[in-house]
């Protein structure tokens, strides 16, 4: 849940 979470985030600042 929280790993997810923090990939997830990580590929929207990756997108940049």
């Amino acid at each position: 849940m929280f790993f997810g979470s923090f990939a997830l985030l990580l590929t929207c600042l990756g997108h940049f």
